[in-house]
């Protein structure tokens, strides 16, 4: 998979590409995926879906010219098979804002694992361009990550969690894709 930057340059619709990059990781691997985001900021492609097929890896990407910036993919304390709501930018960083598989430990029930979905945001600055040194090359140095709560009582200030987001939009700026299919004559 590749994707092409374009360019029309002149008076007649004149396409050529002017470079190409890797499309793993910048695009979803299933023509049917609806769990992403995108965003555009100082010129970087923000995308944050599944690596894999089975979406059991997901991850934050930054392509900047030629650099690809990303989440540590291999420790699933930095996003667990999380599922992309929303993206948006303010200031100097980029926000995004996901459902992630996480679990507890049940202690009235024998100790056991109990997994379930929380809701969380994470933020990316801007000007992030990875570590320079090899061990830590091409991963986000100010990658911050928080379980969203809510205090529903205001006299007992007893927490609770959005389990479940929802896709969300700001009025002013929608961000749209479709699958478009060419027939074949």
């Amino acid at each position: 998979m590749k994707i092409s930057k374009i360019s029309n340059y002149g008076q007649f619709w004149n396409p050529y590409i002017i470079n190409e990059t890797s499309g793993v990781g910048q695009a979803p691997l299933k023509a049917y995926e609806s769990k992403y985001a995108y965003n555009y900021a100082n010129n970087r492609l923000y995308a944050a879906n599944s690596i894999d097929l089975n979406r059991f890896y997901t991850s934050i990407n930054g392509l900047y010219d030629q650099d690809r910036i990303t989440t540590n993919v291999d420790d699933n304390t930095w996003l667990n098979r999380a599922e992309f709501i929303s993206t948006f930018k303010n200031d100097k960083r980029v926000f995004f804002i996901f459902n992630e598989e996480t679990s507890n430990l049940n202690e009235e029930n024998g100790n056991t694992r109990q997994s379930f979905k929380s809701s969380h945001i994470a933020q990316i600055c801007q000007n992030d361009r990875g570590a320079p040194l090899n061990s830590l090359r091409n991963i986000w140095t100010t990658y911050l990550k928080s379980k969203l709560s809510c205090t529903h009582n205001t006299a007992t200030n007893s927490p609770f969690s959005h389990e479940s987001l929802s896709p969300t939009f700001k009025k002013s700026s929608i961000f749209y894709f479709d699958e478009i299919s060419r027939k074949k004559k």
